[in-house]
């Protein structure tokens, strides 16, 4: 497994993606919180789609893929699945990355919303009857 992991996270995309989460969630605007998924989405999957093709990419030109056609398929589909797997479950941890950055920019929570809703309805109500109201407590 560790030679896995040494395969698929070089330094180099483990900056990349990095710097394209933050880089993205400082350019992204996000106004409400059920936005965030959306945007971190589109952007996680073009990130996964740039991060396995380059894992393939280094095993053809580094002659990798010649050497290990001559494993039998078990072998080799039990290495791909491992490499998935590492993948995988750094991309996922990149998402979450990717879903708590996007906190600095304070979107609104639509749940929080519906009693300032209440709260102006009341003062409409009380500009409109003359009478104050009592707020519930």
């Amino acid at each position: 497994m560790k030679k896995e992991v040494k395969i698929c996270m070089p330094y180099y995309k483990i900056a990349y993606s990095i710097a394209f989460v933050v880089i993205l969630s400082a350019i992204q605007p996000v106004v409400y919180a059920n936005e965030i998924g959306q945007a971190v989405e589109r952007a996680v999957s073009l990130l996964a789609v740039v991060f396995c093709a380059d894992t393939y990419l280094v095993e053809v030109q580094s002659k990798r893929s010649e050497v290990f056609c001559l494993y039998n398929l078990k072998k080799q589909a039990g290495v791909v699945y491992k490499r998935l797997f590492v993948q995988v479950a750094y991309l996922i941890g990149i998402s979450l990355l990717a879903y708590g950055l996007f906190y600095w920019q304070k979107p609104v929570n639509l749940q929080r919303q519906k009693p300032m809703r209440k709260q102006k309805r009341r003062q409409k109500l009380q500009k409109k009857t003359g009478i104050l109201t009592q707020r519930k407590i």
